[in-house]
């Protein structure tokens, strides 16, 4: 019988090396006719369960492979519930795998992925350290300790950790392009733009990597090879709507209004769920004066990003629009009381308040501390800000400093000529001693 045994467990074994798994399957199947209780057997057809993604049938095979005392099946087992999303299960097991092998580096890098999972990063880095302590070699330890910097917004160390990464396993494109994001992050985009094309060379049949070398061309200004790389993510994946998204962006810079709506309009379809889809389709239905539909865009980013200040700004430009003042200062209040420290919460309010044409939203004692609180959260460097507290200085009937602050936002030159023209027509006025007033339609 036992030689019997020893048979089906190399053809099963073989099996599995093969690839074949129903057929590792079948011949465990028959060892197990043989000896029910023969605990190797529960955990191998598990893992072959397992590589079938069978999940379930290969979490029974494991639980009676440890019931019947077998401690290899805690390591697959703890796999599955972590591809279950059950990390607490996982969790568990690795730390019996720890406590049965605690020199298996393995075991700790997997233990501390599960921390991860749940939120401990600092528990989880213990664990990659060990790892790497016992295997200073191990690249999948270098990559998820990478990943937990990363979390932690500290990019310089998840950029070394990646680099280390792709030093031991340098066909890993994974590796190459989470190096390109953490650069990203810096906006450090030529070396991004490095990371994504080794990324893609190792796998031109991935969307992502492809979408992700899009964004950073489009960071860079070359909008031409961006556009290149999202129409060929499109072709390999057409639901990635990243992709979709990345030319909206392109198309408004490029002020293809039309086209932009279209490219918002499928990365919407494609995942409702994103806030900033939105938020981009709802600017570009602004600037076509579609205005109900840009109002009812900033409505679901709301709702979908509750504490977004810059969507209660935009909705609020949209009811000034509108000629929705009190709409307009509910939502610009609220942006600001969101994110106390941005200076394009506190110009836009500001401005709201210096500019009114109702009398009574219109505030320009208020307007002018605000306005200055934009100039000095931006230390004078931006040019709107200056340009809202010209408006406030001649609300409060100081039009000579009103005069200095628009002819210095003026000489920032950091407009356009459209702005330009309109910010010389404010200067002539304050000139004239007369107030700014921003009227629906003008």
């Amino acid at each position: 019988m036992n030689e019997d045994i020893g048979d089906l467990k190399k053809q099963a074994i073989k099996a599995e090396v093969d690839g074949n798994y129903d057929l590792s399957i079948s011949r465990w199947n028959a060892a197990l006719q043989l000896n029910p209780h023969y605990a190797e057997a529960y955990t191998y057809r598990g893992m072959a369960y397992a590589a079938k993604l069978e999940l379930n049938q290969a979490l029974e095979d494991l639980d009676t492979a440890i019931s019947l005392g077998d401690s290899r099946a805690y390591s697959t087992r703890g796999l599955i519930y972590d591809k279950k999303g059950e990390f607490d299960k996982a969790l568990d097991d690795w730390k019996e795998v720890v406590r049965l092998e605690p020199k298996l580096a393995k075991a700790y890098r997997f233990r501390g992925r599960a921390y991860a999972a749940k939120g401990n990063l600092e528990q989880a880095m213990q664990d990659y350290n060990r790892a790497l302590e016992l295997n200073p070699k191990y690249a999948e330890a270098f990559f998820d300790r990478a990943n937990a910097y990363f979390l932690q917004r500290k990019f310089n160390e998840a950029i070394s950790d990646y680099t280390n990464a792709v030093q031991f396993e340098p066909g890993n494109a994974r590796s190459f392009y989470e190096r390109g994001e953490a650069r990203s992050a810096k906006a450090d985009w030529e070396q991004a733009i490095n990371d994504y094309s080794e990324a893609v060379r190792l796998n031109s049949r991935e969307a992502l990597y492809l979408g992700a070398r899009g964004f950073a061309c489009y960071k860079t200004g070359r909008f031409d090879q961006a556009l290149s790389d999202y129409d060929e993510a499109i072709r390999i994946d057409a639901n990635h709507y990243k992709s979709y998204h990345g030319r909206a962006l392109i198309f408004s810079s490029l002020g293809q209004l039309d086209k932009a709506l279209m490219n918002f309009d499928v990365a919407i379809r494609l995942n409702a769920t994103q806030a900033q889809l939105y938020g981009g389709r709802g600017a570009i239905c602004l600037k076509l004066g579609m205005l109900d539909q840009a109002l009812e865009d900033y409505h679901q980013l709301i709702k979908l990003d509750p504490k977004n200040a810059m969507g209660y700004m935009a909705r609020a430009a949209v009811h000034a629009r509108k000629g929705e003042f009190k709409k307009a200062l509910d939502d610009s209040l609220e942006s600001v009381w969101l994110d106390p420290i941005s200076v394009k919460t506190h110009n836009s309010l500001a401005w709201l308040l210096a500019t009114c044409p109702l009398d009574s939203i219109r505030n320009g004692r208020e307007a002018f501390e605000i306005a200055q609180k934009a100039c000095d959260l931006s230390a004078w460097s931006d040019w709107r800000s200056i340009d809202t507290l010209a408006a406030a200085c001649a609300e409060v009937q100081r039009f000579d400093e009103a005069v200095d602050y628009q002819t210095r936002a003026l000489a920032m030159r950091c407009t356009s000529a459209q702005q330009q023209q309109e910010m010389q027509q404010r200067l002539e006025r304050y000139q004239k001693r007369r107030p700014f007033r921003d009227i629906p339609g003008n």
